[in-house]
Order: structure tokens, then C-alpha cells, then sequence
């Protein structure tokens, strides 16, 4: 017998290595390119417990009390409510996956299927269960009858007067299918409660030099500073510091990478240096990739959205904070080989003080 291999012989062993290359555990492909603002948003979570919903309170106005006058004049008294209550409501984003106990055996067996199919379906949920929060972090209810979706980022911050060059002109919120909502329940406009409103420019499509002064007078009017030198955030200690972040499109991310290259006075081109994550005021401004869609009627086009960390994050329930339930056999529904792991989530994302929050910039 011939010693030469021949090309069904190539064939086969090609076949039989591939089997065993391909039953390794499957690659995990991802429906978005980063999870930063999931990361940023619930690295700053209060956790909370009991309660229908949340309620919270702010002060919006003066009792008008205090005033220069004389030694001998009689003392002004006036007693105004100035507080106002609002509130935020619970939502549940819960997931599940079931796998079959003979499906598990037969991928526990052999070299070339030893891949732990449970861990993978695990996995997957886990992304499936990421993806949908993070796509509603960002949203608003369908409408006034949707309960199930959150008051996302765009339903605290939201969009002002069409052309404005900054101001607190962000008075109502809209839901998807364009009428507007009163912000945790609070009427607002320029006579009521403009307090509560929340501050908006309009940069009109122009990612230019003009961007970064509505970017300059929104965080001075804000007072988002930026970090002088590196150090420890304490976020569990209220007030003690802010996080400030900033998220945006790739299409702003990237223009201002360029014309950041461009202003460089320094002679020879550095990659390096502005074609990173773009920074304003020490501040980055982070790709959010949901946000390349435009929404023209809850954020408008190309948004950057500043967030103060510590005024707007989740709240979640402490009993339902991601909880991932043990295997539960299906037996009781006709499937007793059949197990389902069960994930609840239930959260609020929740604003402090709207005035002060954050700002968003976009284009209407």
C-alpha cells in the first residue's frame, strides 16, 4: 500500500480537524460597538426599596424673604410653598434562557465538543439583556399609554427652542409619537416653573468652531469642570464629587477629532494625540453609537448630551438589581428536561435637579 496520502485521505482529515475547530465554543457578535454608557451610567446606580414608585422633591422658586432694610423696620414675612414634588416610575426589563439536560450531556462528552453550551447560552443573555437596557437609556415612551419604557436621558434632558444658542429652554419632553410630557409629572414653561427646565442649544449641523462655543457656554453656565489631576471618584458619597461625561455621534466624535488635527499650531501631523476620544474642558466625549440615528423629535440630530453623573442615574430596586434566578425545571409545562434561568431587572432612571443636570446640543 501506497504511503502517499491521497485527496479524499486530504479531504477527510480537512473535515474531521474542522469539526473540531468548529464545535469550540461560538464567537459572541455584539449589537453595538462599545457598552461605555451602559458602564458610566449604572456605575452611578442608587438602589432603593419598596415603594410603588419614586418620589423626589426640589424647590423652585423664592418666599422672597431676604432683603437689605433698616434696623428699626419691621421684618418682611412671607410663607410660600417654593416645594415641589415629582415623581419617576419603575420599569421591568427582564430576560430568560432555557437549555434541554440531554442537549447539555451530548456537549460534555468528546474533545471535539467540549464546549459548556450552558455558559454560552448564559452569555447571551446576559448581551441581549444589555442591549435592551442600554437602547432605552437614551429613549422615551412610545406614548402617554407605554409604561413598560423608561424616561431615558432624552425624557430629563431634553430639547429646547429650535435655533437657540443655549438656555434653559428644555420645558417638556416628547414621547415618540411627538406630544409632549411634563417632566416627573411638573408643568413647566418661561412662567411656570422655568426652574425645572433643562438647558438646550441648537448647533444646527454646523460641527465647526461654533460647536465648541455652545460647548464652552453651556458648561460654564452648568459648571461642569473637568479633573485637574487624576484621582478616585467617591459616587457612593452624595455631592462629594460629579462625574461628568459627555456622549455623542461618531460623525461629531469624528469632526471634532479633525478640526481638533486641523487648529494644531505644531508643525508635522499627530495621530496620536487627536484621533483618540475627543476631549472639551478635560471632559471626553464618549461614542454612543445609538445616538448615530438621529430621533428628530426626542434629541434632534448629531446630540452630544452633558451628564452630570450625580443628578441624573439609575435607581434600581435592591430585591430586583440585575437577579439572576437558579435553574428552574419546567416539569409543571409538560417539559421536565427542559431548565430556565430567569434575569429582572427593575429600575427608574432618575434626575436630581434638571437645571443643573446636564445640557444637550443637537440639531433640530
Amino acid at each position: 500500500m501506497s504511503d502517499a496520502i491521497t485527496l479524499q485521505m486530504a479531504v477527510d482529515f480537512a473535515n474531521g480537524t474542522l469539526q473540531h475547530f468548529a464545535a469550540k465554543k461560538p464567537a459572541m457578535t455584539f449589537l453595538y460597538e462599545n457598552y461605555s454608557a451602559l458602564n458610566d451610567f449604572f456605575g452611578s446606580t442608587l438602589k432603593a426599596q419598596g415603594g410603588d414608585y419614586i418620589e423626589d422633591h426640589v424647590i423652585l422658586g423664592d418666599e422672597g424673604n431676604a432683603l437689605h432694610g433698616g434696623r428699626w423696620d419691621e421684618d418682611v414675612h412671607n410663607i410660600v410653598n417654593i416645594e415641589k414634588k415629582y415623581r419617576t416610575d419603575w420599569v421591568l426589563s427582564k430576560t430568560n434562557f432555557s437549555y434541554n439536560l440531554i442537549e447539555q450531556s451530548l456537549n460534555a462528552g468528546a474533545k471535539e465538543k467540549i464546549f459548556d453550551m450552558v455558559q454560552m447560552k448564559y452569555d447571551n443573555m446576559c448581551r441581549e439583556w444589555a442591549d435592551d437596557v442600554v437602547q432605552k437609556l437614551v429613549s422615551t415612551p412610545a406614548n402617554s399609554d407605554d409604561k413598560l419604557t423608561p424616561f431615558g436621558l432624552s425624557g430629563w434632558l431634553t430639547l429646547g427652542t429650535d435655533g437657540s444658542t443655549g438656555g434653559w429652554t428644555g420645558y417638556t419632553g416628547d414621547y415618540g409619537d411627538d406630544t409632549d410630557f411634563n417632566v416627573g409629572g411638573l408643568a413647566c414653561s418661561s412662567s411656570v416653573n422655568p426652574r425645572w427646565a433643562s438647558y438646550y442649544a441648537d448647533h444646527d449641523g454646523n460641527i465647526d468652531d461654533s460647536l465648541l462655543l455652545l460647548l464652552f457656554k453651556a458648561m460654564q453656565k452648568l459648571n461642569f469642570t473637568g479633573p485637574r489631576v487624576p484621582k478616585s471618584l467617591d459616587l457612593a458619597t452624595p455631592g462629594v464629587d460629579a462625574k461628568f461625561d459627555m456622549y455623542t455621534s461618531l460623525n461629531v466624535q469624528g469632526q471634532l477629532a479633525q478640526l481638533y488635527a486641523k487648529a494644531d499650531d505644531q508643525m508635522g501631523f499627530r495621530p496620536q494625540v487627536h484621533y483618540g476620544v475627543p476631549h472639551f474642558m478635560n471632559i471626553p466625549l464618549n461614542y454612543w453609537p445609538i445616538l448615530d440615528t438621529a430621533d428628530t423629535v426626542r434629541y434632534g440630530t448629531d446630540p452630544i448630551f452633558g451628564v452630570n453623573h450625580q443628578l441624573i442615574y439609575p435607581i434600581v430596586h435592591s430585591d430586583w438589581s440585575w437577579k439572576i434566578t437558579p435553574p428552574v425545571n419546567r416539569a409543571a409545562g409538560g417539559q421536565h428536561l427542559v431548565m430556565t434561568v430567569y434575569g429582572d431587572l427593575l429600575y427608574a432612571v432618575h434626575g436630581r435637579n434638571r437645571r443643573h443636570a446636564g445640557f444637550l446640543i443637537s440639531q433640530q
